[in-house]
C-alpha cells in the first residue's frame, strides 16, 4: 500500500510524528503575530493557529474529516488574506476583493487538477498561488514597500519544492521533507502577516 506522504507507512495514529509535530511552527507563528502591537482583533493569528491545528490533526490521524479540515483552513486563510490585501492596500471594493479570492481558489484548483498526474503531484494545487503572488507583487510595489511580501513569495516557492520532492526521496530520507514545507510555510505566513501589519499601520502623528 502506498501513502500520500513519505513518512507515513500505515494508517495508525501518529505514524507521521515529524510531519505532525512540525506544525508547532504554525502555532508559534500565530502566537508571535498575536502579540504584535494592535493585532489582537486581526483574524490573521487565529487563522495561522487554525492551520497548524488542522494540519496536525490530519497528519496525526489521516481521516477524510481531518483532511477536509486541513484544506479548509488553508482556503480560509487565502480568501481572508487576499480580501485584506486587495481591499486595505490596493483599495478595491469588498465585493471585488471577495470575488477575486474565489476566482484565485478556483484557478488554483483547476491548475491542480490539470497537473496532478505530473511529477509535481498534489503540489500542483499550490502552483496557482505562486503565480498569483508574483502577479500581485507588481501592483503592491506601486503602493508600498514589498520586502516582506517578496521574501514570503521566495520562501513559498522553496517550500513547494520540498513538498514536491517528499515522495521521491523515501529511499534516502525515510521521514521525507514534508515537514520542511510546514516550517517554511509558517515563515511564509509570518512575512505575509508582517507585510500586512506594517503596511496598514497608521503613520505616527506629528507633534503639534
Amino acid at each position: 500500500m502506498s501513502f500520500f506522504y513519505c513518512e507515513r507507512t500505515s494508517l495508525e495514529a501518529f505514524a507521521e510524528p515529524v510531519n505532525a509535530i512540525s506544525n508547532i511552527a504554525f502555532i508559534l507563528c500565530g502566537i508571535i503575530i498575536f502579540f504584535k502591537e494592535g493585532i489582537k482583533l486581526n483574524p490573521l493569528p487565529y487563522l495561522v493557529i487554525f492551520i497548524g491545528l488542522s494540519s496536525f490533526l490530519f497528519h496525526y490521524i489521516p481521516s477524510n474529516f481531518f483532511s477536509t479540515l486541513d484544506v479548509f483552513s488553508i482556503i480560509l486563510f487565502v480568501i481572508i488574506y487576499n480580501v485584506m490585501l486587495t481591499k486595505n492596500i490596493l483599495n478595491y471594493t469588498f465585493l471585488y476583493s471577495f470575488l477575486s479570492s474565489l476566482i484565485l481558489i478556483l484557478i488554483s484548483f483547476l491548475i491542480g487538477i490539470l497537473f496532478y498526474k505530473t511529477v509535481i503531484g498534489s503540489s500542483s494545487f499550490y502552483v496557482g498561488l505562486v503565480f498569483y503572488m508574483i502577479y500581485i507583487f507588481f501592483f503592491l510595489k506601486k503602493v508600498s514597500d514589498v520586502r516582506y511580501f517578496l521574501i514570503a513569495t521566495f520562501l513559498f516557492i522553496i517550500s513547494l519544492v520540498f513538498r514536491t520532492i517528499d515522495v521521491y526521496i523515501c529511499n534516502y530520507i525515510f521521514f521525507g521533507t514534508h515537514f520542511i514545507w510546514h516550517i517554511l510555510n509558517s515563515l511564509v505566513i509570518y512575512y505575509l502577516s508582517m507585510y500586512m501589519i506594517l503596511t496598514n499601520r497608521p503613520s505616527p502623528k506629528k507633534p503639534s
